[in-house]
């Protein structure tokens, strides 16, 4: 925005307020426009700028706007709204679910989800994508579906709406519905905004229309901006003729046409000028581009992917030669990430220095998906389809095959993973990677009640992703200090944390180069006016400056260090309050044995204040490898009373806490779930294991007796279920605390390129 606007950008920009249309071709300002537009809008005629809308096509375009209007540092511009028309509906649905059939904090079906749901519906697979196609087409556009089409569409909306979940084309078409239906609704949401600004226009489907229009009924005040030549979804439902019919509704004339393209060559525009020259045009509009240019454009074909990577890099080659260039002055586009990969191999091959742009959504990543199908079954735990992908996440192809040719139809999906498991000898590796699954899913219960934040909740997730690599940081945790001792790494947080709550700029001393990476690491860190202090140049007087001296004070791992403790300071102790348990056995036998003692503590603020202890009556003679490890006999339970005398009592004692167990997921979940499963209130409890989190935090052995030694805890009467249990209320704050350090050692992996940088400098 630092460039003087055109005359027909500055007519868009200065409109008067009320309904205006520009249509503007690539490159010509559109965002720049927006922008302005926005500024003037507050300026002139005094908006609030969190009663300004701004709509755009994707979150990139969403998040561009936001940086520039960041970059005005004007008050208040950080209020305006802005997003997909998707992000918006979300919205406003949340505050209206009630409204059109949905339940608070609903869910958003992903389109992993809607396909593994069309496989429940049993659609061929190759059909999938097609049908989602068709429901879009039809509840974005009114295409007619047909009697069999309208059938399945009807039972994949209830198979959704069962698990309160919607899909993107629902968020639009049910808040169009509310704005039409619900006039009291309706009226809520009109006035939330005073103005609403689209981009991209002619990539609206009727339905989306159909929202900002009734949002814009009472005042009127839309700027639209798009260009009808551009207009390449209507696949995905959009309708270029929009354009026209918005300029009906609210009965426009001619519209602004921003008439200069900025960013392309003069022979670049006028090839793609030539190829469009054909389509089918709704408005009539002359657009020139004003770069020069001494290269022509020219196209090449090549037979296999082989020819072209050779053309390629010779002609890239030639060119630095002759021009002197370095190889980071070029850069190649490619059409599909399948040709990055091999490009990428070819230019290696010929010691060329290159480096991948990966473009990959951020779902794609094999963490994230593992997280965020992790998050979604704690959601809903009860939903086979969330189930069925997280296993499918956790499970490789050939053994997710080989698990489902042994499912037994009526099982659900526990229950069939328990029989293949059990089926498998013990040594045997798919026996143990499911039990490892099967762990996980019943333990995902207690981990949503052991952790206060999601923070928390997504730092134990990461500790242990089924079949997925760690991270490096994660692999060494052992050999790292932990930032908050590593000296002047905890006041330098304090710093940062200041300057981002009160947006100041954080400025970097030079230093032999070292000050560049290091801008960069706060830059990645999500300070984002990090800047270099350029001999001359003055901060504010509220700036922070950093002052690396001579380089010599070990600037990079102690800022490394202050960023890891920004990015961790939510993480809170999610282990003060719980209920810790043992049980003792007649035998070790899983199928058969029986409860002999049965202990529990209470714990609050990590302090024991309440106990439980029984004996139980056994049916059955304790069997002498069993007496060997507890030491219990067949007279010491003789006069003990019966399980359904203890189990009442035990359940009351635990009341609405979490239970926790040291390997209970594998013994005392299982034995308690076949002996008291059909008693009143054990579908109620929820189980955390605490096993799995002291083998990813501790080398060694993940023994209770070898944790309590660790933390100098008093060991008492091994396998006593009483002791082991006090044991456990000790242990499991311990283990927390070392989860808590860890995540601070292990946070902020995407800095490491820029901190090795910074140390080699």
């Amino acid at each position: 925005m630092s460039f003087e606007p055109t005359f027909q950008q500055r007519r868009a920009i200065e409109s008067p307020l009320g309904p205006v249309l520009v249509v503007a071709g690539p490159g010509a300002g559109k965002t720049y426009c927006l922008i302005c537009r926005i500024e003037h809008l507050i300026h002139r005629f005094g908006l609030e700028p969190r009663r300004i809308l701004a709509v755009t096509f994707t979150n990139m375009a969403a998040e561009e706007i936001a940086a520039r209007l960041h970059e005005t540092r004007r008050p208040g511009r950080s209020d305006v709204t802005r997003g997909t028309l998707h992000a918006v509906c979300f919205n406003i649905l949340r505050d209206f679910a009630s409204h059109c059939g949905l339940r608070p904090g609903f869910g958003i079906a992903d389109q992993d989800y809607q396909l593994s749901l069309l496989k429940r519906l049993r659609i061929p697979e190759k059909w999938r994508g097609q049908v989602l196609t068709l429901f879009g087409l039809h509840r974005l556009q009114g295409r007619p579906l047909g009697q069999r089409g309208t059938e399945l569409l009807n039972r994949y909306q209830e198979r959704l709406r069962a698990q309160n979940l919607v899909d993107f084309d629902d968020l639009v078409v049910l808040t169009e519905r509310v704005l039409r239906t619900d006039p009291a609704a309706a009226t809520q949401l009109r006035e939330r905004w005073d103005y609403l600004l689209i981009d991209e226009f002619q990539d609206l489907s009727p339905a989306q229309y159909g929202v900002l229009r009734q949002l814009a009924e009472t005042h009127r005040n839309i700027f639209g901006v798009g260009d009808d030549e551009q207009s390449i979804f209507s696949w995905a439902g959009s309708d270029p003729h929009i354009i026209q019919r918005f300029r009906d509704d609210f009965e426009l004339g001619e519209p602004i046409v921003l008439d200069q393209n900025c960013r392309c060559s003069i022979p670049i525009f006028d090839a793609a000028k030539r190829l469009v020259a054909c389509n089918p045009r709704l408005f009539e509009k002359q657009i020139e581009a004003i770069r020069d240019s001494p290269y022509d454009v020219t196209v090449r074909q090549f037979e296999t992917e082989r020819e072209e990577a050779e053309w390629l890099i010779q002609d890239i080659t030639k060119d630095r030669d002759e021009g002197g260039l370095s190889w980071g002055d070029f850069a190649l586009l490619y059409r599909s990430h399948r040709l990055g990969r091999y490009l990428e191999e070819s230019l290696v091959s010929r010691g060329i220095p290159c480096r991948l742009a990966q473009g990959h959504a951020l779902s794609d990543d094999k963490i994230v998906r593992w997280v965020l199908s992790s998050l979604q079954v704690i959601q809903s735990p009860d939903d086979p389809v969330r189930l069925g992908l997280l296993a499918g996440h956790a499970l490789p192809p050939a053994l997710r095959q080989e698990v489902q040719r042994t499912f037994v139809k009526g099982k659900d999906l526990l229950a069939n993973l328990r029989i293949f498991a059990a089926s498998r000898s013990r040594g045997d590796a798919d026996s143990r990677r499911v039990w490892r699954l099967i762990y996980h899913l019943e333990n995902l219960r207690g981990m949503a009640r052991s952790h206060q934040a999601v923070a928390g909740l997504v730092d134990e997730l990461l500790t242990r992703p089924i079949g997925i690599g760690r991270n490096p940081l994660e692999e060494r945790h052992q050999d790292l200090s932990d930032p908050l001792s590593y000296p002047g790494s905890a006041f330098l947080a304090g710093q940062l944390n200041r300057a981002i709550t009160r947006r100041q700029r954080v400025w970097v001393e030079p230093c032999c180069g070292m000050d560049i990476p290091l801008v960069a690491m706060l830059r990645a860190g999500g300070i984002a006016d990090a800047r270099w202090l350029a001999p001359g140049e003055q901060p504010g007087e509220a700036d922070l400056v950093l002052r690396l001296g001579d380089g010599k004070g070990g600037w990079p791992l102690r800022l490394f260090k202050a960023l890891q403790l920004v990015h961790t300071a939510g993480l809170k102790s999610d282990f003060d309050d719980f209920v810790a348990f043992d049980i003792e056995t007649s035998d070790f036998d899983i199928d058969s044995c029986e409860v002999v003692e049965i202990a529990a503590v209470r714990v609050r603020k990590r302090v024991v204040i309440d106990r439980f202890h029984s004996m139980v009556a056994c049916c059955r003679p304790i069997a002498a490898r069993a007496t060997e490890v507890h030491g219990y006999r067949d007279a010491d339970v003789a006069g003990a009373p019966p399980v359904d005398q203890v189990w009442s009592r035990f359940r009351e004692f635990v009341g609405s806490d979490i239970l926790i167990a040291h390997n209970g997921q594998e013994f005392d979940v299982p034995v308690l779930r076949r002996i008291c499963g059909d008693r009143a209130g054990f579908d109620d409890l929820v189980f955390y294991d605490t096993l799995p989190l002291a083998r990813s935090l501790v080398d060694g052995s993940a023994k209770l007796t070898e944790l309590a030694a660790r933390f100098n805890l008093d060991v008492g009467r091994a396998h006593h279920a009483f002791d082991d249990a006090y044991m456990l209320a000790g242990v499991v704050p311990a283990l927390n605390e070392l989860r808590m350090r860890r995540a601070r050692k292990i946070s902020s992996i995407n800095l490491l390129d820029q901190l090795g940088l910074a140390m080699a400098l």
